[in-house]
């Protein structure tokens, strides 16, 4: 999105059942609408093989609580 100054993504982890991936991850960015603020989201995919190919049926995204 154009509010963004940056976005890294820090770590994936896929774990894979048969025919289903989990993806799990976090990122970092950096925000300039308004005052300039910085964060991470964590992230979860869920991913099924149908007919040859994977496709996405589920996915969430978080804000993450400021570490400290």
């Amino acid at each position: 999105p154009k509010h963004f100054i940056s976005n890294h993504l820090n770590e994936v982890k896929v774990r894979f059942y048969r025919k289903t991936a989990v993806a799990q991850g976090n990122e970092s960015w950096e925000q300039r609408s308004g005052e300039p603020r910085q964060g991470r989201f964590v992230w979860t995919d869920t991913w099924v093989r149908r007919n040859g190919r994977w496709q996405i049926v589920a996915a969430e995204d978080l804000i993450a609580p400021e570490q400290r």
